[in-house]
């Protein structure tokens, strides 16, 4: 998933059983300004870079990227979780109108 707040747009990128999905949404200014605030409250600023559950062969990853004009903000993982991803995914849904994780 990227979210491009500079260029009002997201990028959804499914991987699952050797099916790949893409799919690209626009959105308002007024949305990306209210998703801004949203990541705020989540603290996504404090997040690891990478969470990993050491020794899980198999499971979920997941990778997020936000651009904005100053920075590109990356986070991944790997079978572990922020203690705020189910807030976060809510917010994803709302903001694609995908089921995220």
């Amino acid at each position: 998933m990227t979210i491009d707040l500079r260029n009002l747009e997201t990028t959804w990128n499914f991987h699952e059983g050797g099916t790949e999905e893409t799919s690209k949404k626009s959105i308002r200014v007024s949305t990306a300004e209210a998703f801004i605030e949203e990541l705020k409250i989540l603290k996504l600023l404090n997040w690891k870079a990478k969470y990993i559950e050491i020794g899980v062969c198999d499971g979920t990853q997941w990778s997020v990227e936000i651009l904005t004009k100053g920075r590109s903000i990356k986070k991944y993982g790997d079978n572990k979780f922020p203690e705020e991803w189910e807030l976060f995914c809510r917010l994803i849904r709302q903001l694609t109108n995908r089921k995220f994780q």
